[in-house]
C-alpha cells in the first residue's frame, strides 16, 4: 500500500461500532413472511422487494435517514 494511504480493518470496525468480531458467524434462515413481519414489528415498515434478498443498507438509509423532530423516544430507539 502506498505511503499515506490506509485500509479499514475488521478491528477498526469493531472499535467504531462496538460489535464483536470474534466467534462464529451468525447465519439464520428466516422464511420471507417471518422476516417481513419482523421488519414491520421492529421498524414499522418492510422493503417491498424483501423476498430472498437481504435488507439493503440503501433502503434503510432512504427510509430512515431523517428522524422527525417530534419523534418519541420509542421511535428514536
Amino acid at each position: 500500500m502506498p505511503f499515506g494511504e490506509m485500509m479499514i480493518t475488521l478491528e477498526d470496525i469493531a472499535t467504531l461500532t462496538g460489535l464483536a468480531i470474534d466467534g462464529d458467524a451468525v447465519v439464520v434462515d428466516i422464511p420471507d413472511q417471518d422476516l417481513r413481519d419482523m421488519c414491520l414489528w421492529r421498524l414499522g415498515r418492510a422493503p417491498t422487494n424483501l423476498g430472498s434478498s437481504p435488507i439493503r443498507i440503501a433502503w434503510l438509509r432512504e427510509t430512515f435517514d431523517q428522524l422527525p423532530h417530534s419523534a418519541s423516544p420509542e421511535t428514536t430507539e
